[in-house]
């Protein structure tokens, strides 16, 4: 046969086609059907649903999978109760997902198995015949079998989805419409193999084993398939394509001349294994990846020196740099991408340098440094895995927690595994040398080491104390303790022995608390909280008789914090309210029962929906302190609506006091009547429109309503909570915005903030403005409402409560804002009206004029929808 020549890729897709067609014209409609087994409760289930009509028999299913076109009557009943289908496959996935995530290791195990088997059942089984001899169309979108013409993109995620899979879009990306290779690259977070053609398919099938497999060529052949490898017997690829039988036939036997044509073509493959097994079970759903099309060449040397050199930087590449895409390079590539939980296929392609150059920093912490740490890496790697390990825990642990206790000159490190499980002390390091004396650190230079709650925020290995490792000092309190003065910085859990206001260690335990600091990192966990205690309290002979008493009322604030963790061995959400450390009892039990408290007008308990409060005195619930004006009373709302949520916000004690992330108070207290009695965060992020985001996240994650929440940057892009709680995180250059796989997933209320925090970031008036509508004349305002003046500057504040006089339609309105720099949100006093305070009269026609902005009319606004 003579070699073709390609000259354009219209040309070459016709030959695919063609290629495709005579693979299908190498079918034998009689060969016999191997006998397939599956795991007993599998078998069981599809036995139950022939014997409800809502399965195929073996015999059925040859004769349908032998002439799709013909006339099935078994199988044109079962299309008219495909939705029956779907439902019975949900079913069985809804009963074994049941507590799997709660299971022992070996209970995991064989619930996999089951996952394993039912995937491949549902699909080889039930779907694929209903699918076989249906129409064919390059643009094919059909929704259910025999509706009409499908694509082979669609035809995968559609049957995935049938099967139980959540497959989400990103805007402007579906993963249907990634044919070839480009979708089985888009199945992130599961091993790819790189095929090279049909050898390469032989070879994976013949290592992984029996089951069933997503296969794509590549894209100038656009092409992605189904392969179905059963024991002692030749593979099965099922398809979406232009074949003589129609769409979706079942091929069985791989003929010579059918690879001799598939095999320059073949490129990626992915097997449907416990990691899709895991997805299934959990609901977690996957997402497109944006790919560039596979060039089939190197990339440019100097491309690749590039990359090799951030990595060296970062500490991963630890060969001299070859400036070729060799084993260092790929070495360093896989460490990097275990470490950071992202999709790269090690292939020296655009869309593995895409993704990598996207996801590695130019420069980084260890920069200048990284000769050392990789030597403490070499020197720590193995003990400090055994040593993590030697307590029952997985390594790395994305969870890790450090407490200090200044009198016994102890640094305790523990770790957890899952966002609920409980701390296990893991290694006790002696402080090597000490400086000060029990009590906080007030000033710059005093050579105190604080005591108080803080998280580790720098890692630096070019330290002059060997390694450190840099808390987030000072906070809030030891800000307003500082008055005046400078409060000082640059604290550090570092090698050596020397001190003045740092916690040395010596410099072999700081090498071993670093690599394991940074993995934990790496792998996705929060910043790691560091408690230091002026002593293990209860169990010291210290006489504190004389201590004053500012040291003795934060040295009571810890102790409850030290006591808690004692007791249960959570890690309890410690907060700053009104200057002083407290334990949020209402999250602060784990998986345990937390406070209840009512949603306002319901009488019913409305579980944990104030999910940063403590338990709140009735007292201090906003419809409780501030009564409608005399004539008037509330706007109706429904049962535990956005409405009814804020009118029982908890207040802070009193007027409470406004106060800025950083601690200082604002100075002027005299423009707010409330304080709401939640945190501002510690950046100068929670802003005016960042407030009215906060309370309606808040609200949707206390109500339980959690895959809601999303919300646009300013650039367009929407950032859902569900992405983010599955390790995606945005990687912004410029106005160009992209959701990669970047961390571990976790759904914790503090993975939580930080998500916040992204949104604040890159939200804005703007974007709010985008998602809302103006409230038409006529309609009476409703708590939840928004006052908004888009713009840069602008200002938005929420409408906090809302009351009317029926007969007469007045309306009367209560308002919350933060404003810049960030700060309390707090309920605004009416300058305007002191009679009427702090309830504003609002009406469609009048403006408003608050304490900090003007609102003309017409600017009040709504959610578009409730999401």
């Amino acid at each position: 046969m003579k070699p073709v020549s390609f000259q354009s890729p219209s040309v070459r897709r016709l030959v695919s086609l063609f290629l495709l067609q005579m693979v299908c014209l190498t079918v034998l409609p009689g060969c016999a059907r191997a006998e397939t087994t599956y795991h007993p409760v599998v078998e069981e289930w599809l036995e139950t649903m022939r014997s409800d009509g809502l399965a195929l028999s073996t015999a059925e299913r040859t004769a349908v999978e032998n002439a799709p076109r013909a006339a099935h009557p078994r199988r044109d009943a079962l299309l008219e109760r495909y939705p029956d289908i779907l439902a019975a496959v949900e079913a069985f996935r809804n009963t074994h997902k049941q507590g799997f995530e709660h299971l022992s290791g070996s209970e995991r195990a064989e619930r996999l198995r089951i996952a394993e088997d039912a995937i491949r059942a549902i699909l080889t089984e039930v779907l694929w015949p209903l699918w076989s001899g249906g129409a064919w169309t390059i643009n094919g979108t059909a929704q259910i079998p025999q509706s009409g013409s499908i694509a082979c993109g669609h035809y995968v995620q559609r049957l995935m989805t049938a099967s139980g899979f959540q497959v989400e879009s990103r805007p402007g990306l579906h993963m249907a419409h990634l044919a070839s290779d480009e979708q089985v690259w888009s199945w992130g977070g599961v091993h790819r193999e790189n095929l090279g053609g049909w050898d390469g398919l032989e070879r994976f099938v013949a290592h992984e084993g029996h089951g069933v497999y997503i296969v794509g060529m590549s894209a100038d052949w656009g092409h992605v398939m189904f392969l179905h490898a059963q024991r002692g017997r030749p593979p099965q690829l099922n398809h979406a394509g232009p074949s003589p039988g129609g769409a979706n036939v079942t091929y069985d036997r791989a003929e010579p001349y059918v690879k001799r044509f598939l095999r320059p073509y073949l490129v990626h493959a992915v097997k449907l294994d416990s990691v899709f097994a895991r997805k299934w079970l959990t609901g977690k759903a996957f997402y497109p990846i944006k790919t560039k099309t596979y060039p089939g060449e190197s990339s440019p040397p100097q491309r690749v020196a590039t990359i090799q050199t951030r990595l060296r930087d970062l500490g991963y590449y630890r060969l001299t740099v070859d400036y070729e895409y060799g084993p260092g390079t790929r070495s360093a590539i896989g460490s990097f991408q275990r470490r950071n939980n992202l999709p790269i296929t090690l292939l020296p392609d655009d869309p593995t340098l895409a993704v990598l150059e996207d996801a590695l920093p130019a420069s980084d912490e260890r920069r200048g440094g990284y000769g050392r740490l990789i030597k403490a890496e070499d020197h720590v790697n193995r003990q400090v895995r055994d040593l993590i390990r030697a307590q029952g825990l997985g390594y790395p642990s994305a969870r890790v927690y450090l407490r200090a206790f200044k009198a016994e000159r102890e640094l305790e490190l523990w770790a957890a595994e899952g966002a609920a499980a409980e701390y296990v002390l893991v290694k006790t390091y002696p402080i090597t040398a000490f400086s000060g004396q029990l009590g906080p650190k007030y000033r710059e230079g005093d050579g105190q080491i604080p005591e108080g709650c803080y998280h580790i925020e720098r890692y630096n290995p070019a330290s002059s104390f060997h390694l450190s490792l840099g808390l987030d000092y000072p906070n809030r309190i030891d800000r307003a303790r500082a008055g005046s003065r400078s409060p000082g910085g640059d604290i550090f859990i570092h090698g050596d022995r020397a001190t003045i206001g740092c916690i040395p260690i010596g410099d072999k335990s700081i090498e071993e608390l670093y690599v394991i600091a940074m993995d934990a990192r790496d792998h996705g966990g929060e910043p790691i909280p560091v408690h230091i205690f002026p002593y293990r309290f209860g169990s010291t002979t210290l006489d504190t008789n004389g201590t004053p008493e500012d040291i003795r009322s934060l040295w009571n604030d810890l102790e409850v914090v030290y006591r808690h963790f004692e007791r249960t061995r959570i890690l309890p959400p410690v907060q700053i309210r009104s200057g002083r450390y407290c334990v949020d009892s209402r999250r602060a039990s784990g998986n345990r029962t937390p406070p209840r408290m009512a949603l306002p007008g319901t009488g019913e308990c409305g579980g944990d929906v104030y999910s940063w409060a403590e338990g709140t005195n009735d007292s201090d619930r906003l419809d409780h302190r501030f009564d409608p004006p005399q004539g008037y009373e509330r706007v109706p709302v429904s049962e535990r609506s956005y409405g009814a949520w804020l009118r029982g916000l908890p207040l802070e004690p009193g007027r409470g006091v406004v106060l800025y992330h950083d601690g200082r108070q604002k100075h002027n207290q005299r423009n707010h009547a409330a304080v709401v009695a939640v945190d501002c965060g510690a950046k100068d992020l929670q802003q005016c429109a960042d407030a009215v985001i906060r309370l309606h996240a808040e609200y949707l994650y206390g109500t339980n309503r959690r895959d809601l929440i999303a919300y646009h940057f300013t650039s367009g892009d929407l950032c859902r909570w569900s992405d983010w709680k599955h390790g995606y995180r945005p990687l912004v250059q410029g106005n160009d915005v992209r959701f990669m796989q970047r961390a571990a997933p976790d759904s914790s209320y503090a993975s939580f903030r930080s998500y916040l925090d992204t949104v604040f970031m890159y939200a804005g008036t703007l974007s709010i403005h985008r998602e809302a509508k103006p409230v038409p004349a006529g309609e009476t305002a409703q708590p939840g409402d928004f006052l908004l003046d888009p713009g840069s500057p602008g200002h938005a504040m929420l409408v906090i409560d809302a009351a009317h006089r029926s007969e007469t339609g007045e309306e009367t309105i209560l308002l919350a804002q933060s404003y810049m720099p960030a700060q309390s949100i707090h309920i605004v006093n009416n300058l305007t009206d002191p009679a009427l305070s702090p309830w504003y009269r609002w009406s469609h026609e009048r403006e408003i004029q608050t304490p900090d902005w003007r609102f003309e009319p017409g600017q009040l606004y709504r959610w578009t929808r409730l999401r």
